[in-house]
């Protein structure tokens, strides 16, 4: 019902930074947030692009998912007990990262998402 009128979604992936593997609890954490953050995307946004980077210097690795959707108020929605929200939170939380939500209606979302690697 909330998808693009061709029903279509571009997905651009970019890797940024060393290829070595997280702890595995890391790794595990860090696809559920992504799953759940394209699943997000794709029912709520009404999005055309999607990009989903990653960016790992040392022991930092910043996941950073945008779209060009419809935007939402990310406070009234964590009010309202948005589960994948609040699944995501938990789940940042977990990994002791920190996650920024920058959001505008008609302009799109970006979630940038912070940890330490072990």
């Amino acid at each position: 019902c909330d998808q693009n009128q061709s029903n279509q979604l571009n997905i651009q992936y970019e890797w940024n930074g060393s290829v070595e593997r997280l702890p595995e609890h890391q790794e595990i954490m860090l696809y559920r947030i992504t799953q759940e953050l394209i699943n997000n995307v794709i029912k709520h946004a009404g999005a055309h692009n999607l990009l989903v980077q990653l960016n790992r210097h040392d022991d930092e690795l910043n996941l950073i998912v945008e779209d060009d959707g419809r935007g939402f108020d990310y406070s009234e929605a964590m009010k309202q007990g948005g589960m994948g929200l609040s699944s995501i939170q938990s789940r940042v939380k977990y990994l002791n990262g920190t996650m920024d939500v920058d959001s505008t209606p008609d302009v799109g979302t970006t979630y940038s998402i912070q940890i330490n690697v072990e």
